[in-house]
C-alpha cells in the first residue's frame, strides 16, 4: 500500500471532533467524546498531535500524550483511521513525538505507553517503530500482564509499557 502524505499538527479544540470520531473507530469498547478531549487539553498537562492528509486536510490519526517530567512523555492514546492504517500514519506520529524529545540534548528521555492485554497486538507496531521488548511486567508468580518495550535512539530512551 502507498504511504499517505500527511502533516502533523498540534491538536486544537477544532480538531477534537474528528479525533473523537477516529477514537470511536479505534477503541469501540472505550471511546472518548469530544468533551473529554477538550477537558484533557484544557487541563494543560495533556497535549495532542493530529496527522492530516495533505490532499484534503482530513484527519487520518492522532496521538494524545502528557509530559510527566521534563524528560518524560507518556503516550496516552494513539489512533489511526481504519481507512489509513498500514500507510505510515501511526509511525509518523510516533516519530514526530520522538523527534520533539530528541531536541533536549544531554538528558535521558522517556516515552511510555500502556497497552491492555487486548491491545498486545500493538506490540508488533511498536517493534516496527524500533522498540525492543526487554522487560516483562507482572507480580512474581502471577501471569504477565504487560511488556516493557524500549527504543534507544540519539541518546534517548523510549519505553512502551503495555
Amino acid at each position: 500500500m502507498r504511504r499517505l502524505l500527511t502533516a502533523v499538527d498540534p491538536m486544537t479544540p477544532f480538531s477534537v471532533y474528528s479525533v473523537a470520531e477516529i477514537d470511536g473507530l479505534c477503541f469501540p469498547d472505550a471511546p472518548r467524546s469530544p468533551q473529554e478531549y477538550l477537558a484533557a487539553l484544557r487541563k494543560g498537562d495533556v497535549y495532542g498531535l493530529v496527522a492530516k492528509r495533505l490532499s484534503d486536510d482530513r484527519p487520518a490519526g492522532f496521538a494524545l500524550y502528557s509530559r510527566e517530567q521534563r524528560y518524560a512523555v507518556r503516550l496516552l492514546r494513539l489512533g489511526v483511521h481504519p481507512d489509513f492504517r498500514g500507510r505510515g500514519v501511526g509511525r509518523g506520529l510516533v516519530e514526530t513525538l520522538a523527534a520533539s524529545l530528541a531536541y533536549r540534548p544531554g538528558r535521558l528521555l522517556l516515552l511510555t505507553a500502556d497497552l491492555t492485554e487486548s491491545q498486545l497486538r500493538l506490540g508488533t507496531f511498536f517493534k516496527r517503530c524500533g522498540f525492543e521488548c526487554n522487560h516483562l511486567i507482572g507480580r512474581k508468580g502471577a501471569p504477565v500482564k504487560a511488556f516493557r518495550l524500549t527504543r534507544y535512539a540519539g541518546g534517548a530512551v523510549f519505553e512502551c509499557r503495555p
